[in-house]
């Protein structure tokens, strides 16, 4: 059998030791190989399960740098805290105003 390319790491391996990235879910994988200008087939795209962690990692980088969190956000502003609840809770009745 042919080894296989590793997408993430550039090793050969043995196709038992790889997964395929073709399927949509790994879309977000395809557009960080578009973006690093790198040409591929997706149905050609594989990763050896030693690369699993830092497939992750990647995918990890990505989300943060799509949508970074302030260091100035409050707690309250992270959480979506509504600043007038009127609501018959616990912390209403014992922390009222």
């Amino acid at each position: 059998m042919p080894f296989i390319k590793c997408a993430v790491c550039d090793c050969w391996k043995h196709p038992k030791e790889c997964k395929s990235l073709s399927s949509p879910t790994y879309a977000w994988f395809h557009h960080h190989l578009q973006s690093k200008g790198k040409i591929f087939n997706r149905d050609d795209l594989f990763y050896c399960k030693s690369c699993t962690n830092a497939l992750y990692i990647i995918k990890k980088d990505l989300i943060n740098i799509a949508s970074p969190v302030s260091s100035e956000s409050s707690p309250s502003d992270l959480m979506n805290v509504d600043e007038v609840d009127d609501r018959l809770t616990l912390d209403n009745i014992l922390f009222r105003k």
